[in-house]
């Protein structure tokens, strides 16, 4: 787990979207049929990893 500081986020808002996948060699996206998009997100996001934490498993 990252451990986190300075963060800051920036330059954020919200409106309608546009979805398009470019075609790319070997790859298959640009063949899907978008059916819908909803609103579209940006914003700018910067912040220091200070620290890494280990977690512990879960067995079953």
């Amino acid at each position: 787990m990252s451990v986190l500081d300075n963060t800051a986020i920036s330059d954020a808002w919200i409106g309608t979207a546009d979805l398009s996948f470019l075609p790319a060699h070997g790859e298959e996206l640009a063949d899907l049929a978008i059916q819908r998009t909803g609103k579209g997100f940006h914003f700018d996001l910067a912040y220091t990893v200070t620290d890494l934490k280990t977690l512990a498993g879960h067995s079953n």
